[in-house]
């Protein structure tokens, strides 16, 4: 339910919707081929396609709701270790006096401190990439930028969902947060990923210069 088009009601206006999951694949040189698509319809029911979620809102939002329930918050607290024990866990902040808890959830992502604590991180992953990513404005939806809607004869604009634009050695993901009328967030989260096989890193680039 809390990442369905259901908690815009809730959680305000900066999230996009996310009707489908699309994937484009490119042929370097050559305009886009519409036979060349595929839109992965996210159901509508029980609870309405899913959303784009702005995560600092998002997290406001949950943290708020937390503290609805007598949650204490410690805003800009760095945790520099977490250590488990059978009945406890130990936090230790950066600066301050260690926490007491009966449990930990890390929601740190990429930046997790218990897969780093704990060692949990796999480098021996069979796979090859490597990628950058960011917010931007101004990114236009795909009907505007290439084909109109009506030459992919498809159910929902690509600008309504998670956008893959796939070619050789990579892939490009597109992620609207002002993909509807009542979105009040001009951001748009893209991610290019490569195989440095083929597209090795440039250090001598920043990343900006390398993604244009």
């Amino acid at each position: 339910y809390f990442s369905t088009e259901n908690f815009l009601a809730f959680a305000g206006t900066t999230h996009g919707i996310k009707r489908h999951f699309g994937f484009l694949h490119h042929e370097k040189g050559q305009p886009h081929n519409p036979q060349h698509t595929l839109q992965a319809i996210i159901p509508k029911e029980p609870h309405g396609h899913e959303l784009h979620l702005y995560r600092q809102d998002t997290d406001y939002f949950l943290m708020s709701t937390a503290v609805s329930y007598g949650a204490t918050v410690r805003q800009n607290t760095a945790v520099q270790d977490v250590q488990l024990h059978n009945d406890h866990v130990q936090i230790f902040p950066a600066k301050g006096e260690p926490v007491t808890a009966k449990y930990v959830v890390d929601a740190g992502g990429f930046r997790s401190i218990l897969a780093q604590t704990l060692g949990e991180r796999d480098f021996n992953l069979q796979t090859h990439s490597r990628g950058m990513f960011t917010h931007m404005i101004n990114v236009p939806g795909h009907a505007r930028a290439n084909n109109s809607q009506s030459a992919y004869d498809l159910p929902f604009p690509m600008a309504e969902g998670t956008l893959h634009h796939l070619f050789e050695g990579g892939w490009l993901w597109v992620i609207p947060f002002d993909n509807h009328a009542e979105s009040t967030n001009p951001l748009c989260s893209v991610g290019l990923l490569l195989d440095p096989r083929l597209y090795p890193p440039r250090p001598d680039l920043t990343p900006e210069e390398e993604f244009f």
